[in-house]
């Protein structure tokens, strides 16, 4: 199992910014309900671990983060993959959107590292539905430029290889050393100056922003 991530730092989060969030993930293919059982999933469990659906509207408040640091959602990307997904204060300024990337390939298929998981809830004899890790991570991309204004940094790490560096301290621009590299970085280019461990690493202008890119697809789109 590879449990990777993309991080996604925004300002100006407020219900107004998740109402175009939400509009702009449907746009692109995501529904909250699950295809097959209609339930949304929001990490809630009863006592008999049975897990607690959402309702819609209750689900968008939530995201805005009014009343809580952190709200936890399923988006579905087909009937047969789910997208966990979670809105998270770090700031009073900054919230980070974190997709998951997590691959667990199936034991009687021959599947390459960088596909991510599926989940058993297909009907009848329908074969699970299997979708690249890049494929994600180009969902996310097509939805930068709605919100670029506002992005305040990105990372990408296919097999959660930076879980012991502080990457929130490094977007918000601190000088946690980068000891190890994701698969991609936007931040502001007056906090990349701040980290010379990235001078091996290719740079390129992302608006205002510096790109460092291993995966190919940033500039893609």
């Amino acid at each position: 199992m590879t449990d990777g991530y993309i991080h996604l730092y925004q300002t100006n989060w407020s219900a107004e910014r998740v109402a175009l969030r939400v509009a702009a993930m449907e746009a692109a293919g995501a529904v909250m309900e699950s295809p097959i059982t209609g339930l949304i999933r929001i990490g809630e469990f009863d006592e008999e671990n049975e897990s607690i659906p959402g309702d819609r509207n209750d689900v968008i408040r939530r995201l805005a983060l009014d009343d809580r640091d952190e709200q936890f959602l399923v988006w579905w990307l087909s009937p047969h993959h789910d997208l966990q997904y979670s809105a998270r204060r770090v700031s009073s300024d900054v919230v980070v959107e974190e997709f998951d990337l997590s691959v667990f390939p199936r034991p009687d298929v021959a599947v390459p590292p960088s596909w991510v998981r599926t989940v058993p809830e297909w009907v009848g004899d329908a074969p699970p539905y299997e979708i690249s890790q890049d494929e994600v991570i180009t969902f996310v991309l097509t939805q930068l430029k709605q919100i670029e204004d506002s992005v305040t940094g990105m990372f990408v790490d296919r097999r959660a290889i930076t879980e012991e560096i502080d990457m929130d301290a490094v977007v918000l621009g601190g000088d946690e050393f980068i000891a190890i590299r994701p698969d991609m970085l936007l931040i502001q280019a007056e906090f990349a100056d701040r980290h010379p461990e990235l001078a091996s690493w290719e740079r390129r202008s992302y608006g205002r922003l510096a790109a460092f890119d291993s995966t190919g697809l940033l500039f893609r789109h």
